[in-house]
């Protein structure tokens, strides 16, 4: 009797439902559409029970080696040296559409709480700092995309460790050098994400790479470079491996 009283008080819970084939179709569509059709891989699509103009999708991209440059020198990890051999890499959380007027499916970057919930949307994201300082980023990236202008920013208020990747020159979601301008990411420690003590960009050249930048059009991206101290010319010290989710 106690079980069944606190069965009926929990109700049923909610849960996403695989697409149906025509659904499929739909909703591959829509997210295909600003997407290379050879290098992405749709794992699986589920439809929100909660509410169901919401769909997920999960789906990986196969990219070439993102390797970093310099890695040598800084005493590269095990964990990124085994990430960088695989040449497909997972999406970090599930990319949500929305049915428009007419049944045509959109990519939107935001939904209600309850349906994210549903369709299992936690941004989380993974970056590995190793070398000359060490942390590990593991919150949401608070992320600008203006067109011809894109940042992501990771601030953890606990090691006061701020991670700015920038792209001044955007041409849209894909592969970056990770150069000291045009496509750079930097990295500030102790100082509240202040002045950064290291950028990416061999030490002696701003217009050499020292690595790559990957990003992609559902709103996360890879980081796979060295950095040199800033104000002067320094040798690779940092090594940042991951990815960010944005938020």
């Amino acid at each position: 009797m106690v079980a069944m009283a606190i069965g009926l008080l929990a109700g049923p819970a909610s849960a996403s439902r695989d697409a149906k084939p025509k659904e499929v179709r739909a909703i591959k569509k829509g997210f295909m559409k600003p997407r290379d059709v050879g290098k992405t891989t749709i794992e699986k699509i589920r439809v929100s029970t909660v509410n169901k103009k919401y769909a997920g999708v999960s789906y990986e991209v196969k990219l070439e080696e993102l390797e970093p440059i310099g890695a040598e020198a800084v005493g590269e990890p095990v964990a990124a040296a085994t990430r960088r051999e695989k040449e497909t890499y997972p999406a970090p959380s599930p990319v949500v559409l929305k049915k428009k007027k007419g049944g045509k499916w959109k990519t939107v970057p935001k939904a209600p709480g309850k349906v994210k919930k549903d369709l299992k949307e936690k941004p989380g994201g993974r970056i590995d700092i190793s070398g000359e300082t060490a942390a590990v980023l593991s919150r949401p990236a608070s992320c600008t995309d203006s067109g011809d202008f894109y940042h992501a920013g990771i601030y953890d208020p606990l090691g006061d460790v701020y991670l700015s990747v920038e792209f001044p020159s955007y041409r849209g979601p894909g592969v970056y050098n990770a150069f000291a301008v045009h496509s750079l990411a930097s990295l500030a420690v102790g100082n509240m994400g202040g002045v950064p003590q290291w950028e990416t960009g061999q030490g002696d050249d701003a217009f050499a790479s020292s690595g790559a930048l990957y990003v992609d059009p559902g709103g996360w991206g890879i980081i796979e470079a060295t950095m040199a101290r800033t104000g002067g010319v320094h040798p690779q010290s940092v090594l940042v491996s991951g990815y960010w989710d944005c938020r």
